[in-house]
This record gives C-alpha cells, sequence and structure tokens, in this order.
C-alpha cells in the first residue's frame, strides 16, 4: 500500500459520487440500551475501539449497509454460506434516510487500481493487526483529505452486499443521515436540524 501522504495526494484527484436513499443498521440491544436516551445514530464506538476504516483512537465513523440481509450478516460475523444458522443476541434493525454528496466509492475497481490497493488489502483482518491495518489508514486519509463524507465499499461477510462508513464529521446541511420513522416516535439525524 502506498504511504498515507501519497494516498492523500491520490484521494485530492479522485471523483466523487452521491447517494441519496436508505440504508440500514442492524445493532444488539444490549449496546443500544447502554445509552439512555438510545441514540440510534451512535457513532464514536468506532473511534474509541476501531473498525474496519476506523482506526483505534480515529474519527466517529457511522457504518450502515445497503440492505437487510448484509446487515444481519455483518453483525454475526460468521462465514456467509452459514450466518442464517448462527446464533446471535437479540438485535434490531432500522431504516435509515441517507443524503450523502461526496463518497469515495471502492466498489469501482478503477478508483481501487488508482488508489493502489490489492483485493488482499481490502479484505484483511483489520482485528488481528498490531497496527493500523491497510483499510484503516486509508480511513484515516480520506477522512484527512476533508473532500469525501464516506466510503462505499463490498461487505466481507455477504459477498454481493455493499456497506457504507459515514464520516459523522463531515456531514453537512445537504448531506445527512436520520432515523427513518413516519410516526415520528424517534427524531434523530445527522447533523441535528
Amino acid at each position: 500500500m502506498i504511504d498515507y501522504q501519497k494516498l492523500i495526494d491520490v484521494l485530492r484527484v479522485l471523483p466523487k459520487v452521491s447517494y441519496k436513499g436508505f440504508l440500514f443498521r442492524r445493532v444488539t440491544l444490549a449496546a443500544l440500551q447502554s445509552i439512555q436516551p438510545y441514540q440510534f445514530l451512535y457513532s464514536l464506538g468506532s473511534g474509541r475501539e476501531g473498525a474496519r476504516f476506523t482506526p483505534k483512537n480515529g474519527p466517529s465513523v457511522l457504518y450502515l449497509v445497503a440492505d437487510e440481509l448484509t446487515a444481519e450478516a455483518e453483525l454475526k460475523q460468521g462465514g456467509f454460506e452459514n450466518f442464517r444458522k448462527v446464533a446471535a443476541p437479540p438485535s434490531v434493525i432500522f431504516s435509515l434516510r441517507v443524503s450523502l454528496k461526496a463518497i469515495l466509492d471502492l466498489t469501482d475497481a478503477k478508483i481501487v487500481k488508482k488508489l493502489g490497493l490489492s483485493p488482499s488489502e481490502l479484505t484483511a483482518s483489520w482485528r488481528l493487526s498490531h497496527q493500523s491495518s491497510p483499510t484503516q489508514i486509508l480511513g484515516l486519509a480520506t477522512f484527512s483529505s476533508q473532500k469525501f463524507q464516506a466510503i462505499r465499499y463490498y461487505s466481507i461477510k455477504n459477498p454481493n452486499g455493499v456497506c457504507y462508513a459515514i464520516f459523522t464529521e463531515r456531514l453537512d446541511k445537504s448531506s445527512f443521515v436520520e432515523i427513518y420513522d413516519p410516526e415520528r416516535n424517534f427524531l434523530e439525524r445527522i447533523p441535528a436540524i
């Protein structure tokens, strides 16, 4: 993988894509209930603990997926072929209305090639790494470039699934994530209105 500064230089010239529609999130009930009042859009855990595109002590990132099947597979973290047979603690799935204007699209092979990333770097386990993984370095560089609000990438747990890592600090009034609740029982939005 190219070094961090070269990565930032490459990111500056890459195109942005946008997305407007619905995404999904599945969280364990225990995690949702651990914060009062409930925070469906809680995104600080990834920065504290680390995640695929978030190094430990990195920026706040909200991880969402394009469909409910991928949400279930990502939560269970097992092999896709058997994930529906795997037990899991109680969880909650919910829909989010999303408008993103500046996405780094890693589902585009040309973008991945320009970044100098290999398939093994994109799919390597960040959990087993003793230092920041290639995807965590990419996530930090993407955030630091201040050009992108999110990264779109293929799910490791569902080969046909698409995921989004959204940098919540990069959202503005024209780009947002909000809980979809037509009955208006839960009103949560980033950024807040």
